[in-house]
């Protein structure tokens, strides 16, 4: 197995071993190059299975700027803690547009539940009003089967937003 933390190796990759972090280089050169085959996505999930938990979400980040649907196609298949999908969640709800922001709350949720898929909303919210406001229609979507308290607690930001006044929300970039 691949294995280390984040912020070491060639193309940003915790591996200790170069070689290592050329294959996943390699992959994602391959997946963004062309539209994906199933052979293509099987051994993708094949090496991502056998790569450090952290370098899969590293790797499914930066697949996910350039095709965010087929990132959170992979995700599943190559994830595998609870934890794994609260960093993918968060690292991916700081920086998508709202749209995209639909298939890593629809992709984490079932892995993480609600209550761990509000965390992480409420965590963006309490970062980035503006990216909380972004990802708000699509939370309410996906967080709407699991009934008022889920709601009632995605309202409870957007109320949030709507008291911090329109100069706030100015300055932090959001002219609505």
């Amino acid at each position: 197995m691949i294995s280390g933390s984040l912020g070491g190796a060639q193309g940003g990759w915790s591996c200790n071993d170069d070689n290592r972090c050329d294959v996943l280089d390699n992959l994602l050169s391959r997946l963004r190059s062309a539209p994906p085959t199933d052979a293509l996505v099987r051994e993708a999930v094949a090496i991502l299975r056998q790569t450090a938990e952290p370098d899969v979400v590293a790797f499914l980040v930066r697949y996910g700027h350039d095709a965010p649907g087929q990132a959170a196609h992979l995700a599943p298949r190559a994830l595998r803690t609870k934890p794994g999908f609260m960093d993918l969640l968060t690292q991916q709800l700081r920086t998508v547009d709202a749209s995209s922001a639909r298939y890593w709350l629809e992709v984490c949720e079932p892995r993480i539940g609600p209550r761990g898929t509000l965390a992480v909303i409420e965590r963006i919210f309490a970062e980035s009003p503006t990216q909380g406001r972004r990802i708000l229609y699509f939370a309410r979507a996906v967080m709407a089967r699991h009934g008022a308290a889920a709601l009632g607690r995605l309202d409870a930001l957007d109320d949030e937003l709507e008291r911090v006044g329109p100069e706030k929300n100015a300055a932090m970039g959001d002219f609505s």
